[in-house]
């Protein structure tokens, strides 16, 4: 077993994230992240023994057929099932010319749609392409723009445990999705969103960039941190 698709495994048996009989949905925006992630956990299928699905929502009226079209080869020669969904959720948004929010909402949407379509399906259980970088980046946006200490989880509950998400690249870095998706080629698109360089994770990803420059050990630390919690040495209110 190549060594990311180790780490991905591992990670997948450490936090429990498939067990034998699950229907696991991955959520395919046609990112590296989440197509990367349809690549490597994929050939877990028979010896995890889950069935595997990629559902894709299309964001605009005008869906790219090409990339449908690659999406369509990459899921067949893998034997992977694939849905895909129809939406015009980008359209509607630009038509709204919203001045923030615009990914919370473009993501809340597409979320709803994925939700929906596996209720119809009968599965319960959604892997996600978030990494250990978004995990990390996500724990410093709270803070700085919520006021909470928190961030995501490798597995959490929805809706009273009718829905499960699952994040099996939670210990995955981002530049080793990077190489790997351009080392097997895998097929990319992007919807062409103005707003995303624009969003609060841009900027918390910026940031961190500038601290790595000075010590590489940062990003490393930030995610330690976030489960080595000393409650003795925070105000925290057990009240």
């Amino acid at each position: 077993m190549a060594r990311l698709s180790k780490q991905v495994f591992n990670c997948i048996k450490k936090y429990s994230l498939i067990e034998k009989g699950d229907k696991v949905a991955v959520g395919v925006s046609g990112g590296k992240d989440s197509m990367s992630l349809l690549s490597l956990i994929h050939p877990f299928r028979e010896k995890l023994g889950f069935s595997l699905t990629a559902i894709h929502i299309t964001l605009r009226e005008e869906h790219p057929s090409e990339w449908i079209k690659e999406l369509k080869l990459f899921c067949k020669n893998k034997e992977i099932e694939l849905i895909i969904k129809k939406t015009n959720i980008l359209d509607y948004l630009d038509r709204l010319k919203l001045k923030k929010d615009v990914c919370f909402l473009c993501a809340h949407n597409r979320r709803k749609e994925i939700f929906l379509k596996m209720q119809e399906l009968g599965i319960d259980k959604l892997a996600l392409g978030h990494h250990k970088d978004d995990a990390i980046e996500t724990f410093l946006m709270n803070i700085f723009y919520s006021s909470q200490t928190c961030t995501m989880m490798p597995k959490q509950y929805l809706f009273k445990g009718k829905i499960k998400l699952i994040r099996p690249l939670y210990t995955t870095k981002e530049k080793s999705l990077i190489s790997y998706s351009e080392r097997h080629k895998i097929p990319v698109f992007d919807y062409g969103c103005s707003n995303s360089c624009e969003s609060k994770r841009f900027h918390v990803k910026q940031f961190l960039k500038t601290l790595e420059k000075d010590n590489r050990r940062v990003p490393a630390n930030i995610f330690r941190a976030m489960h080595n919690i000393n409650l003795e040495y925070l105000p925290y209110d057990f009240d």
